[in-house]
């Protein structure tokens, strides 16, 4: 029997708390799938903060056809939908998937699928997004290939974008930060609800396990060169309570630039 492996343990973690939302899904609910508190997302404004940030970096439009890489129960997916032309998500959690489904988001498809080697062909979407999912990666060289696929699907021209990225720079200030963020959020909007009971039937002998991982923002940055893409970095959207410790990072073929 092989050894469990990280990503085992955290295809096992999407899939277990998944498993517990039987049915449409509520905002708590898509938070808890991914591993979000809850209470940061409560109020609209900070929605669209984030959604109007995502858009913007990958110069989306009503007219796009957007790929969300790692896209979970469907929480990016219910913000940037209404923005788009046409969204699809590829998660590797079927039991994710299911509940995205069950959103019932007209213009949205979600497949199962690897980031490493997504299901279609060159060119096919005029952007992509990986957002809030690098942060569960052991290494650099573990999404490089992801980016590198992104790439491959979309046209000449569109963005790629690797967001939500915690900065190691920034790592040792990181404890104290989190403890101010919670205290704020649990003034302002009480206590971490409960999470979802555990379902009877268990999905796994494996243990689900997320661990958070940060990166330098040199890495993303050598990759372009690596890749033959232009890269840019951004702070993250401007009412996130990580401002300064996270970041973003877009791709673009060289050679194919409008402006």
């Amino acid at each position: 029997m092989s050894a469990v492996t990280w990503h085992d343990q955290l295809e096992a973690f999407f899939e277990d708390r998944a498993m517990r939302i039987p049915a449409k899904p509520t905002l708590e609910d898509l938070c808890f799938v991914a591993g979000r508190d809850p209470r940061q997302w409560r109020e609209q404004v900070f929605r669209d903060d984030l959604a109007s940030t995502i858009v913007t970096l990958m110069h989306a439009d009503k007219n796009s056809s957007v790929l969300e890489v790692g896209s979970a129960a469907g929480f990016l997916a219910m913000l940037i939908s209404p923005r788009v032309g046409r969204f699809t998500g590829v998660d590797l959690s079927n039991n994710a998937l299911a509940v995205a489904r069950r959103l019932g988001i007209l213009n949205a498809e979600f497949k199962a699928g690897n980031g490493k080697d997504l299901p279609f062909p060159d060119n096919h979407f005029d952007c992509a997004f990986c957002h809030h999912v690098f942060i569960n990666f052991p290494s650099f060289a573990e999404g490089l290939p992801v980016i590198r696929e992104m790439l491959r699907v979309v046209r000449p021209g569109g963005r790629v974008l690797i967001g939500d990225v915690p900065d190691r720079a920034k790592a040792g200030e990181l404890p104290q930060h989190v403890v101010r963020v919670s205290r704020a959020l649990e003034e302002r909007f009480g206590p971490l609800p409960m999470h979802p009971p555990e379902r009877e039937t268990a999905i796994s002998s494996i243990v689900p396990a997320a661990v958070t991982y940060d990166f330098h923002r040199d890495e993303f940055i050598a990759a372009g060169e690596t890749l033959r893409a232009r890269v840019e970095i951004f702070e993250v959207h401007p009412m996130n309570p990580y401002l300064g410790y996270r970041f973003n990072a877009t791709y673009a073929c060289e050679g194919h630039e409008g402006s």
